[in-house]
């Protein structure tokens, strides 16, 4: 998901369009916050996704 918004930040770019470029900027940092908080989740969730009693 964070591919595409680079992918199409470059064609805003190429196609020098400003408002498209405005709006795939605020939606990239929006998912780039959101992937920091799933990371962080998994990271909380895995040791005990991980953990087994004998």
């Amino acid at each position: 998901m964070n591919v595409h918004w680079i992918y199409l930040g470059q064609v805003a770019q190429a196609v020098r369009d400003q408002d498209l470029l405005t709006e795939v900027t605020a939606h990239h940092k929006e998912t780039l916050t959101h992937i920091k908080w799933i990371k962080t989740r998994m990271k909380e969730a895995g040791p005990q996704a991980l953990t087994v009693e004998d």
